[in-house]
């Protein structure tokens, strides 16, 4: 929450990316935290097929195999997942063209990937507690009081530290 980074991805990046065809395949699927890895394989396949059918989960494997084998593909994984559910998913997409990436966008401390993947972690710093209150008091666009005579740690505390998303 807070940070607005599924926007941020969405709105910045993602679509970005898709103007400029870097990628054979983009595809960005949020998710209810901590499904399991075929859920979220799944709902993937939904997203990569264009007849927005329901797919059997004895097809989801073939599918996407068939869908990003020797492709160059983008895939945004926006949801909290267990280390071994996500190492799951790692590790049953297939290995598309060099230059295919895999975002996964999550409020926890990732746990380490499979060996075979190269991984690098992008951690949002948070912010000084008065610039966090000052921040959180213009975002709720009311005056309140109350809110403002708060200490600045208990606003610190509900915003984590980050900015509220915009």
């Amino acid at each position: 929450g807070r940070v607005g980074k599924t926007t941020l991805v969405e709105q910045k990046i993602f679509k970005e990316i898709g103007k400029q065809k870097q990628f054979d395949i983009p595809a960005m699927e949020c998710f209810a935290p901590y499904l399991s890895a075929t859920n979220i394989l799944q709902q993937i396949v939904q997203k990569l097929t264009t007849d927005g059918q329901d797919c059997p989960r004895n097809m989801v494997l073939d599918i996407l195999e068939r869908k990003l084998k020797e492709q160059k593909y983008l895939l945004v994984i926006d949801g909290e997942v267990s280390g071994t559910e996500l190492n799951n998913i790692l590790s049953t997409l297939p290995i598309g063209h060099a230059g295919s990436r895999i975002v996964h966008i999550t409020e926890s401390k990732p746990e380490e990937p499979p060996s075979n993947y190269h991984h690098v972690t992008i951690e949002l710093k948070t912010i000084d507690k008065s610039i966090s209150k000052k921040m959180f008091l213009h975002h709720m666009e009311v005056q309140n009081l109350d809110l403002e005579n708060h200490e600045d740690d208990i606003i610190f505390q509900i915003t984590g530290g980050l900015p509220p998303r915009p």
